[in-house]
């Protein structure tokens, strides 16, 4: 093996190593760090999704409240229709659809009157005339829960609570049921069950992603899911954060309480988009190497022809005086001290 070949691979050497076991080491490095940063970012900004459902379930269940407000509606429910049906209607057509119109997210409202079980709608701006309907099952669990006045029940097809005609669309709801009690005694008078479309509370998962590889859920108790977004499992434990069975999703869940109920807002993040900045700065790194490496070799090549070249005529000439060659001149060793003197100078 030449002197040339010995000094470059040496050169190469010494650079090469140190760039590989820099990459490897920054990657394993700066991976965990980055990790660890977008887990918290992403908790901190799911904390604040979190406040923002809460706040939006809190104001829908203030809605019905304003029955309260209106001394008619509320005298119809304590103590029945009165003497006019025809205005005792008219009263309670005229406040639910004041209360559907308030709102530009709800797609129906129906109000259960227990005192007679007579029940009205508001879909797509129109109210139904009176009808006598039963409490649904979770309509019944309402009236059986005294914890809370509020449930909101899991996203189902919006099913029209009287009879306005062929659907619009298939649309998929969340239906938050609030039970009007008398306020001297608490007794039950009437069920108002507000639909809002699910897309509303899609959107407002969408508000959180920061990615289409990422998946989010709203859900409550029972495993009640009430919006998702993305394919992600949603896990049977809804209140901690957790890694997926496979090692590749991180999970973080934050949770909240309403109306003795507990809700949970979760959201699944790819490993691979945690670690991303880290391959991305080993990827800098090593290309930075690798052109310190080629810009090196050159460097090397260049000084070994400049430091080797004289070398090799000289021992040339050596061999071809023994040969009884006497005209050989001896300006080599001339070569080579220039050659040493212009590598010392310029290093």
């Amino acid at each position: 093996m030449s002197i040339r070949t010995k000094l470059t691979g040496m050169i190469a050497l010494t650079i090469i190593v140190p760039v590989i076991l820099a990459t490897v080491i920054s990657f394993w490095y700066v991976k965990d760090r980055e990790r660890e940063r977008g887990l918290q970012l992403n908790e901190w900004s799911l904390e604040r999704g979190t406040l923002q459902m809460e706040r939006y379930v809190s104001d829908l269940s203030r809605l019905p409240t304003s029955l309260y407000a209106n001394r008619d509606v509320l005298d119809i429910l304590e103590y029945g229709p009165g003497l006019s049906l025809e205005q005792t209607e008219l009263e309670v057509r005229r406040a639910l659809l004041g209360m559907y119109l308030s709102r530009e997210d709800v797609a129906q409202i129906q109000l259960l009157m227990l005192e007679d079980m007579d029940s009205f709608a508001a879909y797509k701006m129109k109210v139904s005339p009176r009808s006598k309907r039963q409490p649904s099952e979770i309509q019944q669990q309402l009236l059986k829960y005294e914890e809370s006045r509020v449930l909101l029940e899991a996203s189902h097809p919006l099913v029209p609570y009287h009879d306005f005609g062929p659907l619009v669309s298939e649309e998929k709801v969340v239906t938050l049921h609030f039970r009007l009690d008398k306020i001297e005694t608490n007794q039950p008078l009437a069920i108002l069950s507000i639909d809002i479309p699910e897309d509303v509370f899609i959107g407002q998962l969408a508000s959180l992603q920061n990615n289409p590889s990422e998946s989010l859920w709203f859900v409550g108790g029972g495993n009640q899911v009430f919006a998702q977004l993305g394919d992600s499992e949603i896990p049977q434990n809804g209140s901690t954060n957790s890694l997926s069975s496979d090692g590749k999703h991180h999970r973080i869940v934050e949770s909240f309480e309403f109306e003795n109920q507990t809700f949970y807002v979760g959201k699944s993040i790819p490993d691979r988009l945690l670690t991303e900045p880290a391959s991305r700065t080993s990827f800098i790194i090593f290309i930075v190497g690798m052109v310190s490496l080629v810009l090196a070799l050159i460097g090397a090549t260049y000084a070994s022809m400049r430091l080797t070249t004289p070398i090799k005529t000289l021992t040339s000439n050596i061999w071809r005086i023994e040969q009884g060659d006497m005209t050989v001149s001896f300006d080599s060793l001339g070569m080579m001290s220039s050659a040493c003197s212009d590598g010392s100078s310029s290093g």
